[in-house]
């Protein structure tokens, strides 16, 4: 009833104007291999951004380490200047 009216039924009447029948098959299986280098592609690159994420903190996480260094050197010399001002002023 239908193909009277020019439907398709399958892949095989799809494919049959290109050049037979697994012309559907080979069109897909590219599509897919295409669609798999894509997602490839783009997980690297998104590897390649956590990679680059995961190197500024460990850049971020030694500032503050030598940050903290010096803020208790701070605190050892001003702990040091109070214990010398606060045994002369007795």
């Amino acid at each position: 009833m239908l193909a009277g009216l020019g439907v398709v039924n399958s892949r095989d009447e799809i494919a049959l104007p290109f050049g037979g029948g697994d012309f559907a098959v080979r069109l897909e299986a590219d599509v897919d291999a295409k669609e798999a280098a894509v997602e490839a592609k783009v997980a690297e690159h998104d590897a390649n951004w956590a990679e680059a994420d995961a190197t500024d903190a460990i850049a971020f996480a030694v500032s503050a380490i030598v940050e903290a260094e010096y803020a208790t050197l701070d605190a050892l010399l001003a702990r040091e200047n109070a214990a010398q001002l606060a045994a002369s002023s007795s």
